[in-house]
């Protein structure tokens, strides 16, 4: 989640499926088969940054920013309780490969990047890359 401007994770505490609908429907998963898995001990890894705590969604927002989120925590809720959510029981690889690959490359060079998901994400997913010079 972005915070501010900033990149934090979910608190995994007190989350529930409702809540877990929600992340799964705004990232297009709208016709789940199944219950989303909620995992509330970073079962994906640690998140860094602020962490948003006592989510309360009523199950049919579109958004986790239309539930009600209570606090930015982080005293009582550490990033090993970071919220990991299963939509799908797929996992995504993600691959980013530089061209040319020989390096060191001087100031000005060209680079090409490729960044290869797979699966491919579901169509109504947008994703934003930033460039910097």
């Amino acid at each position: 989640v972005c915070v501010d401007g900033f990149w934090g994770s979910v608190c995994g505490d007190g989350f529930d499926q409702k809540a877990a609908l929600v992340i799964c429907r705004e990232f297009g998963y709208s016709k789940l088969q199944t219950k989303p898995a909620v995992f509330i001990n970073s079962q994906f890894g640690e998140g860094t940054g602020p962490i948003i705590g006592q989510v309360t969604c009523a199950g049919n927002e579109n958004s986790l920013q239309e539930c009600s989120i209570g606090s930015i925590v982080g005293h009582y809720c550490p990033h090993d309780k970071d919220l990991s959510v299963d939509c799908k029981g797929v996992y995504y690889s993600v691959a980013v490969s530089v061209s040319p690959s020989d390096g060191p490359h001087p100031i000005g060079s060209t680079l090409n990047l490729t960044c290869s998901i797979y699966p491919l994400p579901p169509d109504d997913v947008t994703y934003q890359w930033t460039s910097s010079e």
